[in-house]
């Protein structure tokens, strides 16, 4: 009775199974080592990012060990060793941090204040999808009464 399982083409000997086995072996090994490498440039980002967050030079990820995971674990390497980096304290490094990026010793005032006014614009600034809301609504209106009702809608949204 002929084996169906049986290849011809290829002798499965214990050299050539061996052979197949070694080249298995040697794949698994290469993808392990590439799957690693992965791992170690995906936790570097994310401490990256965490460090950036808090102000740090990003540098630093290269130095934090594998055992530092998350934002609890990089908070506690900190404590332990930030002042090898100089810095003093988690917290206020990102206070610093949030400081020197809104310092506006040097700037004129006259700008600043151009400044404030413009961004007090945009928070009060509406929508003109919502306002083209209001207004198809408004067209689309059966009666009195439903206008009525969308105009105090509108006048309480826009004041």
């Amino acid at each position: 009775m002929d084996n169906m399982y049986d290849d011809d083409s290829e002798e499965q000997t214990g050299s050539g199974l061996r052979t197949q086995l070694e080249q298995a072996l040697k794949t698994i090994k290469e993808q392990s080592k590439q799957l690693d490498s992965f791992k170690k440039e995906v936790q570097q980002a994310r401490l990256s990012d965490l460090l950036s967050s808090k102000g740090i030079s990003t540098k630093v990820s290269k130095l934090i060990p594998a055992e530092v995971q998350d934002a609890e674990g990089l908070d506690a390497w900190l404590e332990e060793f930030g002042d090898v980096f100089g810095i003093s304290d988690v917290a206020d490094s990102a206070v610093q941090s949030v400081e020197a990026t809104t310092s506006v010793s040097n700037v004129n005032p006259d700008t600043v204040n151009a400044n404030r006014r413009v961004n007090t614009l945009n928070q009060n600034a509406k929508s003109p999808e919502v306002i083209q809301d209001f207004e198809a609504r408004i067209k689309n209106a059966s009666g009195s009464a439903e206008v009525d009702a969308i105009m105090k809608e509108a006048q309480a949204y826009f004041l």
